[in-house]
Order: C-alpha cells, then structure tokens, then sequence
C-alpha cells in the first residue's frame, strides 16, 4: 500500500514471506537449543559415569610372580577363595577394602584398596603403608603391590605371604543349610565369638606418613568364604 492507500498484493506477500522466515528462524533456534540441551545432559551423565567407575585393579586378582608361576605349573589344583569381610569400609568412606582374596596354595593375602584423596591432601599417588597381622602377633610380609588413581580415587592391590588358614576351622563354611545357619546366629553372641580358643583374627592397617589412618579385621573364622575363579592377570 502506498501513501495514497493504494494495495500492492506483492508488498502482502513480502511481509507473509518475512514471517515464515522469523518463524522458521525461530523454530531452528530452539531446536538446535534441544539438540545442545541433550547433548550437554548426556555429556554430564557420561562424566559422572566415568568417574564413578573404579580402576580394573580392583576387580582382579594378582598375587605375587612367586604365585604365577605356582598356577602355572598345576592350574587344576590352584586354590583361591573369595573372603567376603563385613569390615570393608571405615567410619568416614574414605577406605573401602574391595575383593580380598586367599590362596592356600600358596598362602597369600591380597587385598584391594580404595582412598578417597582428602586423606592425603589430594594425592592420590601418595605412598601408604600397610600391614598384616593376626591376634596371635604374627606379622606377614608384603610381596605384591600395584598402584592406580581416576580422578579423586587412588586404587592399590596388596598381597602379603605366609598365611596358613586352617579353613576346615572356619565355623560359617561348615554350616550345612541356611537352617543351620539361621541356629547359629541365634544363639551364638558376640561373646562367643571373642572367647573361641581357635579363632585366630586377622587386621590390616593402613598407615600414611607414619600414622595410623584405620585398621580391619578382614579374617577370622567366622568369616563366610566362597571359591573364587583365577586365571593370571
């Protein structure tokens, strides 16, 4: 239309071009807003993922070479028994002992450690010490360490020799049926526990610049077990 009022169809047709322009302009924006939306929220979920997973360290079980190469020699007849410890996290959740495992075949102990880094000042390449020890005073020696970290978590497996479980004394393997199992924890106290004669409790510590950060008594005969499949890693 011009100033005398005259109508021009084209100038009509312009103005309804310019609004699906506006329109389609509008509708991409929030679509590519969706599409970085989804994308922002799976790239967060992934992070959280990938942090949270622990190290593979923890999942399998070494021992020492002295113990491959035992395996090696006669596999059919190489023990290794799952040590499924109650006492696998302190007070505050930053130690969780993970996949404790013992070999009578050659009489080792391995542990899995995760530490959270506020206990080392956000190091988690920081040195600890450990030890293993059982009531009746005797202390192993450490023969297998290996060491990772992801993120705030630093992951270590330990394993020390010279242990000798008598297994036929454990008390919770012996139990027939849950039956069985459903008596004894009726009717047996902690008291009872504490007194038994040949229970022999095994603890390991966790030290770091010479202090004591926790210690878990991850073994004694009340202490449920399970076979546990080992192949060398």
């Amino acid at each position: 239309m011009d100033y005398k009022g005259d109508y021009f169809p084209e100038e009509e047709d312009n103005i309804e071009s310019y609004k699906m322009t506006t329109a389609k302009a509008v509708k991409l924006f929030f679509k590519f807003l969706l599409y970085f939306i989804a994308i922002a929220i799976y790239g967060v979920i992934m992070f959280r993922f990938i942090t949270s997973c622990d190290s593979s360290i923890l999942e399998k079980v070494y021992f020492s070479d002295e113990a491959k190469a035992v395996y090696t020699e006669n596999p059919d007849n190489f023990e290794v028994y799952y040590i499924r410890t109650v006492n696998y996290l302190n007070s505050d959740g930053t130690i969780q002992l993970k996949k404790i495992a013992y070999s009578p075949s050659i009489n080792e102990f391995e542990i899995g450690i995760k530490f959270k880094d506020t206990i080392t000042d956000g190091n988690t390449d920081a040195v600890f010490k450990y030890t293993l020890a059982d009531s009746n005073d005797n202390q192993y020696e450490l023969v297998s360490r290996r060491s990772d970290n992801r993120f705030n978590y630093g992951y270590e497996r330990v394993s020390f020799k010279g242990i000798n479980l008598d297994l036929s004394l454990n008390i919770i393997n012996n139990l027939n049926n849950s039956d069985e199992m459903s008596k004894f924890y009726d009717t047996t106290s902690k008291d009872d526990v504490d007194n038994d004669p040949n229970n022999v409790r095994y603890t390991f510590s966790v030290y770091y610049n010479d202090e004591l950060i926790d210690s878990f008594e991850i073994y004694d005969n009340y202490t449920y077990i399970e076979e546990l499949e080992y192949k060398v890693n």
